[in-house]
């Protein structure tokens, strides 16, 4: 009774050392993670910079019971860590890097620093269990204007590519220069605000969460992750289409009408049962079931 109440009272101490320290990084970092926080809030791009703590927070708190086990203090591992990360924070503060870079650096450099914490206060079992988790916080970090630029500019090329081969499929006359389609009475163009750069970002942390809850290969998991980029260009393009088609055929209101501007929930739903079909085919259970089968 006495050694489990020492180790539960040990527990609650590191607990309280992890928050105490993970406050006050709030305070000492309270520059570059409340231009986060703007930058979520004012820029669709990066409006899911805000969710990544709180659902890392989660998943931790979700498999606690695998996690905090054989915790001991690591400071050989841990205080080194948080060295790197001080020094990427203070370089990610130099005047001669770029705003953009210098914030994607300070905000890499918190996250190091927030995992130096982990580490010290529970040491290598407890980080090895909380891995995901901790990964996971790498998408709190800002991707740099001129990166996310290019991925914009793939998911342009992506889209336009599978819109014009799902016109042809359905007989569609319509003729391609770039991104733009000229259609009968109308010519439409994929913007960067149309490139799916939002719906893509939230199928991929859909995708990410998904193959941890339901796949335990890694490789089965990081190929989960990586369909979620064509499944957005895919939905994407079926949004398109339809809405040009009844934009043609039906009223013109529809390119600038409701579902156009806020239907994005509707056409969501091909990529959920995607991911859904994705999720069932790469899953063990239903490779092992194909194993199972006797052959005749």
């Amino acid at each position: 009774m006495k050694h489990s109440f020492t180790v539960v009272s040990d527990r609650m101490n590191r607990h309280a050392y992890f928050m105490l320290a993970w406050t006050l990084s709030l305070i000492v970092f309270w520059p570059s993670l409340s231009a986060v926080v703007s930058l979520s809030v004012n820029d669709y791009r990066y409006s899911h910079l805000v969710l990544i703590p709180p659902i890392s927070a989660c998943l931790a708190y979700l498999k606690r019971e695998s996690i905090f086990l054989d915790e001991r203090w690591c400071p050989n591992a841990g205080i080194p860590l948080l060295v790197v990360g001080a020094a990427l924070y203070f370089l990610g503060r130099s005047s001669w890097i770029s705003q953009g870079g210098a914030l994607c650096l300070a905000v890499f450099a918190i996250v190091v620093i927030w995992t130096a914490g982990f580490v010290l206060c529970y040491g290598p079992r407890p980080s090895k269990a909380a891995l995901f988790p901790l990964l996971f916080l790498l998408l709190f970090v800002p991707v740099p204007s001129a990166l996310l630029e290019n991925i914009i500019g793939m998911l342009q090329r992506g889209s336009a590519e599978i819109t014009q081969a799902l016109f042809w499929v359905i007989g569609f006359p319509a003729f391609r220069e770039g991104y733009q389609f000229s259609l009968p009475g109308i010519t439409i163009e994929i913007a960067k605000e149309c490139s799916s750069i939002r719906s893509g970002t939230a199928l991929l942390i859909t995708g990410l969460l998904a193959g941890y809850a339901f796949i335990r290969s890694p490789w089965r998991r990081a190929c989960l992750a990586g369909l979620t980029v064509p499944i957005a260009m895919f939905t994407n393009a079926v949004r398109i289409v339809i809405l040009s088609w009844l934009t043609v055929h039906v009223d013109r209101g529809y390119m600038y009408g409701s579902l156009h501007h806020e239907g994005g929930a509707l056409f969501s739903l091909i990529s959920v049962v995607a991911l859904v079909v994705a999720i069932v085919l790469l899953s063990e259970d239903k490779l092992s079931w194909r194993r199972s089968v006797p052959r005749v």
